[in-house]
């Protein structure tokens, strides 16, 4: 116990592939910020979330199936905004740690679908840029760009 309160108190180990942030933001603040309801106030902040941001993602990737078991309920029970909310953070963090991977494609496939459903299937709207990510992660997985996607999702 004593360990790991000494290690809660003294100073967050620094990593060259997940550098921590010179300035922390508080969970609140970065939920308003990655759902763009507030703004970044400078330069700084900015950096700082996305080094958060991507510090989070890849410790959230442990919690990946449970993420992913939770879409899927709320696709269950109709609740299709929340069910987009849930499979674009599963997206999120599988893209910090697996990013090429088949699994990876085939969430970004349910992020894109989950939206359009959530949006009434309205692309000219709603979905274009979770198709381009749909799009980038298939060929990441596989290669061969659209033309694969078309022939997987036939």
């Amino acid at each position: 116990a004593r360990a790991l309160d000494l290690c809660l108190a003294s100073r967050v180990p620094e990593s060259s592939c997940f550098p921590v942030p010179e300035r922390p933001i508080a969970a609140e603040r970065m939920a308003l910020l990655r759902e763009g309801i507030e703004k970044f106030t400078d330069g700084a902040e900015e950096h700082a979330f996305g080094r958060q941001d991507r510090i989070h993602a890849l410790l959230l990737a442990s919690f990946a199936n449970v993420l992913r078991a939770f879409a899927v309920s709320l696709r269950g029970r109709n609740d299709q905004v929340r069910a987009f909310a849930a499979w674009e953070r599963v997206l999120a963090a599988l893209e910090q740690v697996i990013p090429c991977s088949e699994l990876t494609a085939s969430v970004s496939c349910e992020v894109a679908s989950s939206k359009l459903v959530a949006f009434h299937l309205d692309f000219s709207h709603a979905g274009k840029s979770e198709f381009r990510r749909m799009l980038l992660c298939t060929h990441r997985a596989y290669g061969g760009g659209a033309k694969v996607w078309l022939l997987l999702n036939k």
